[in-house]
Formats: structure tokens, sequence, C-alpha cells
């Protein structure tokens, strides 16, 4: 389905345009679970998720189950379409989007001996034999005003020279229209003989604590650390550790600006369960750790590795080393300093970290107000006994 979409966006003269479903394999033991997608007729008529009639008119939900029978197609059916390639008239065939861009709209007045310079490159490499008289036409043709022929042939004279045959790309009018990553996909582009990048597509963050990042490359989803997302060689690792991919290493300037910028503009991010959330999973942690175990009678018992609570059950004291190995035997996985870090932050449970006086000693003790005890509920319902 994706992929008909896809070639039905380019026909409709939609390219690039979001695509649902947005994914075609999910990581799901790992936790991925791909883009939502919205309900058809959500809030009835008021909302704009409902089915056409064919005069155009929006359709009650009673009518969209009469279109669905009548108009909906099974896998083979969907396969069975076929789509035309969209031929796109290019004036430069195969040259950088930029030159084509401006073909259309004109290359504007002030920076026409550099737009020509750069046409002029395109057809050193495209018609390597005829370039010269291509370009004298091209000038005719695309320049407005023309350059005057002295121009033109000091400009050939330029890019004949070895060396000096290089498109122009941070120079007006070509940098207001680059499109560099669309450019490398270009024969006649700049970067297309390097190694080519794959498709990047669909990128999604759960924003949990570290964050968990998954992209679509090529075929293939991969799952990300955020350094792995940010370092360009860390990213080919990943790509080659999970989908047997080897993908090019681009500098980190062209790896920001043409690769991770663009995925970012349309990044999906989605909230990670509360439960999960490192805040709550330590309160309760706490909470098992000072009222649903063993606890200490006295004070000196706190050197038996347990939490001792005051007669009054105000505050809770213990030894931070216990609690943090019992969270770790409870598959905690922050480290220590941070997971301290994150206790000073509960205003309304912890209290303070003191020395107090135990078997002649003054070890640190972290101090929270007493938690209470959950107890079980029991449940209300009747049910009917029977005699045995």
């Amino acid at each position: 389905m994706q992929s008909k979409l896809k070639q039905m966006s380019v026909i409709l003269g939609y390219e690039g345009s979001e695509i649902f479903p947005k994914q075609t394999e999910i990581l799901v033991d790992r936790g991925d679970t791909g883009n939502f997608l919205n309900l058809p007729y959500f809030n009835e008529m008021k909302g704009l998720r409902y089915a056409f009639n064919d005069n155009g008119s929006a359709s009650t939900l009673e009518e969209f189950y009469k279109l669905y029978d009548l108009l909906a197609c099974g896998r083979q059916e969907v396969e069975k379409i076929e789509i035309e390639e969209k031929k796109i008239e290019e004036a430069f065939s195969q040259g950088p989007p930029c030159l084509n861009q401006l073909a259309k709209e004109g290359f504007g007045e002030g920076a026409g001996n550099n737009a020509l310079f750069n046409i002029a490159v395109y057809y050193k490499q495209a018609t390597p034999d005829s370039w010269e008289d291509e370009l004298v036409k091209a000038n005719q043709t695309h320049m407005t005003p023309p350059l005057s022929n002295s121009e033109v042939q000091q400009l050939i004279k330029s890019v004949s020279r070895k060396g000096y045959d290089k498109y122009r790309c941070k120079d007006a009018p070509i940098n207001a229209v680059c499109q560099s990553r669309l450019c490398r996909t270009k024969r006649f582009g700049v970067g297309y003989d390097e190694e080519q990048m794959p498709m990047l597509g669909n990128l999604t963050k759960y924003t949990s604590s570290p964050p968990q990042w998954f992209l679509d490359v090529g075929e293939a989803r991969i799952e990300l650390k955020t350094e792995q997302l940010y370092i360009s060689p860390l990213f080919a690792l990943a790509c080659l550790d999970q989908a047997n991919l080897v993908i090019p290493v681009p500098k980190p300037k062209d790896w920001k600006e043409l690769f991770l910028k663009p995925l970012m503009q349309n990044l999906q991010e989605i909230e990670p369960l509360e439960s999960l959330d490192p805040t709550n999973e330590l309160i309760s942690l706490l909470q098992d750790w000072t009222t649903n175990r063993q606890s200490a009678r006295i004070m000196d018992d706190i050197f038996n590795k347990l939490p001792y609570t005051d007669d009054n059950r105000e505050f809770t004291y213990f030894r931070m080393e216990d609690f943090y190995n019992f969270c770790k035997r409870n598959n905690w996985e922050i480290d220590k300093v941070k997971t301290g870090n994150l206790l000073k932050r509960l205003k309304d449970i912890f209290v303070e970290e003191e020395r107090i006086r135990v078997k002649n000693q003054q070890p640190r003790l972290i101090k929270i107000k007493a938690m209470k005890k959950i107890e079980a509920s029991i449940s209300k319902t009747k049910y009917q006994e029977e005699n045995f």
C-alpha cells in the first residue's frame, strides 16, 4: 500500500507528501509502535475525517459503509493497479535541481554571469563534445537579458581550465534554491559520484529518559541512541549492525545540514507510559523499599541494610548505597549519581541528607517523609456459595 501511494502522489503532483502507513516494518521487541492512524469519522461530521461522494459532498457514516462495500480493495487488487510514470520535463536533464527550478522561474537580473557559469559546468559534464555550443544557446534561452558574446567567451575560457569546472552552489542565484540532498541523486548533480546514502524515511522519538529513536533506512527500520543519530560514523555502524547496510559517512556538517535537519522537521514524538517515567519508577521503588519489605526495628539495624522509620511514622532513614543496591536488583538502569540527583528532586518526599550517630559511627543517611503502606483492596463482589 505504501509503495502504491508513493507512486500515486507523484502523479497527483504531491511527491514528498506524508504517506500513511509510514512504516513497512515495526520493531515490536524493542518497544516500537509506529505512527498512529486517525480513525475516520472522529467527531462525526464536525471533523474533517470523512469520505466524499462522487459529487464531492461529505458522506454520512451510513453512506460510508456502502462506499466501503462498493470500493474497498484487497491486496491482490491493489497490487494490480498500474500507475504510469510521470515524465518530468527538465530544461537540464539529470542536472542540479536548482538549475531546473530557476529555468522555470527565471534566473533574474544581476546574477546572470554566475547562473550561466553553473549552466556551463552542467553542459561540460552532460554534453562534453558540444557544451560550448549548448552554452551559447542557453544564454539566449534562459538569460534575461542575455550576456554579451565577449562575456560568454570569457566564461567558456574559465570553465575550460582544469579545476575551475565546479558548480558555485554558495553564490546567488543558486544558493537560494539549493536542494543538496536531491542534487546528489542527479547524474550531473553535486555529489552524485560519491557513495549514495539510502533513503532516510520517518523518524520517531520516544521521549523517555534516555530517549529512544527509530528510523526507516531504505527498506529497513533501525533503533538508535541519541549519539548514534547525531554522529554520522556511529549512525553508519548502527546501520551495519542492525540492517547489514554499508552506507557512506558524510562529513559532520553535511550530515547535520543535508540529512539530520530535514529528518527533525518531520519528527514524530511519542510519550512513554507514565509508569515508566524515571521519577514515577523511583517513587514506586521507594514505596516498596520502605513499606513493603522488612524494616529496621531500631536505628542500629540500618547497618543491616534496612530502612528505619521512627515511632511516629513521620520520617524514614536509610543509606543511599543500600537503597541503590535494592534498585539495581529490581532492574533499575540509571547510575548511582543520577539516582541521587533524582531522589533530591522529589520535593514532596525527600527531606535532607544528614549525619546521625549510630553505633559510635556517623553515617550519612537519606531522610524522607515516611510513606504509607498501600494495603491490598478486597473485592466487594458477592459470589454464590455452593454446597459440597
